[in-house]
């Protein structure tokens, strides 16, 4: 039950996190939040020790626990280390796949490709802040069963807290989610032919391919980043 109890406040914490509820230095009163979300001191400590290893809360001793300020740089960090990691869990997952994951990987591409359809009627062939969020839960979703199905608990643990660490980043930050009807079409693209290789069971294409989306995501932030602070400096 304790265990159960701690599961919901973390879950509660990190979805307060990557909607950037709770900006960097944020402290989290453990008293406050038990009474929010209707449970005991235990595993709201429990919940807060998980997302203190996971780097995004930092402990002071005699002070409490409070919500990390990501940097740019630690976010680059983050990528480069995802780039490697999720291209070995695309190619383990090319190795170790389950017919009922391949499945579902290709019902998520499907919709994909729904929605990318639905952006190409909008006037200005940019998804609404609504299909924009779509677009990122599917994302998670996507990535989220692929590293599922590399069958691999440590691979997983390292996948979920890095992208975890980058959501955060862009929703404290307010980097918005602006997905363009060229960019829906390729990232469609690109998560359908890394699909193939899993399926025809080609761990070299699956990480290439996943490599690739990875470093195309990481350069499309960090400039928008960069001309956020291009015109902060003009201002």
């Amino acid at each position: 039950m304790q265990s159960t109890l701690a599961g919901k406040s973390y879950s509660y914490l990190r979805e307060k996190l990557t909607r950037g509820e709770f900006p960097a230095g944020t402290q989290l009163v453990n008293r406050a939040l038990a009474q929010e979300i209707g449970v005991s001191l235990a595993p709201i400590r429990e919940a807060i020790n998980r997302l203190a290893e996971e780097g995004l809360v930092k402990q002071v001793p005699g002070a409490g626990a409070f919500v990390r300020d990501i940097s740019r740089e630690d976010l680059e960090e983050t990528y480069i280390v995802r780039e490697a990691v999720e291209g070995c869990a695309a190619a383990e997952a090319a190795r170790n796949i389950r017919v009922r994951e391949i499945e579902e990987l290709e019902d998520i591409c499907r919709r994909w490709l729904e929605l990318a359809r639905a952006i190409r009627r909008q006037p200005d062939k940019m998804a609404t802040a609504e299909q924009a969020s779509a677009w990122a839960d599917m994302d998670e979703h996507f990535h989220a069963v692929l590293v599922a199905a590399s069958h691999n608990r440590l691979l997983e643990k390292i996948v979920r807290e890095g992208r975890l660490l980058s959501r955060i980043f862009k929703a404290t930050r307010n980097v918005p989610e602006v997905i363009a009807l060229r960019g829906a079409a390729w990232t469609w693209r690109e998560h359908v032919l890394m699909v193939r290789a899993i399926k025809n069971r080609d761990p070299d294409r699956a990480r290439d391919l996943m490599v690739r989306s990875i470093t195309r995501g990481r350069r499309s932030v960090m400039e928008s980043l960069k001309r956020e602070q291009d015109n902060t400096i003009r201002e």
